[in-house]
């Protein structure tokens, strides 16, 4: 929580308002069904996603709101030095793998822009 509670707090200086998170998650959202199929995205995985997404944004929004410009940001947690501590094959949507990756991100732009 204190990652995603530091990475909303930067959002803010970036300029990130709340509405700009839904829209964000609708376009990975639908990047990860065009790219990953139905059989892999199934329903219940999108229901997973979004949820997952979801409470990731009000985490992130809500550090936000509370950020301070008068607030010191160096105190803040680092964002850049997390790890993934389980290895990413034992996560159930790391099946299959994708490549390359441009695609992915071509289209998770696309539907941004």
């Amino acid at each position: 929580i204190p990652t995603l509670e530091a990475l909303g707090r930067k959002h803010s200086l970036y300029g990130v308002r709340d509405e700009y998170y839904a829209v964000v998650g609708a376009a990975l959202l639908s990047t990860l069904k065009e790219l990953l199929g139905t059989k892999v995205f199934t329903p219940d995985t999108e229901t997973a996603w979004a949820k997952m997404y979801g409470m990731v944004a009000d985490v992130m929004k809500r550090a936000a709101r509370q950020y301070s410009p008068e607030t010191e940001y160096s105190q803040a947690e680092p964002v850049d030095q997390f790890a993934i501590t389980q290895p990413l094959n034992d996560f159930p949507f790391a099946k299959p793998a994708i490549e390359p990756i441009e695609p992915l991100v071509q289209s998770y732009l696309q539907k941004l822009f």
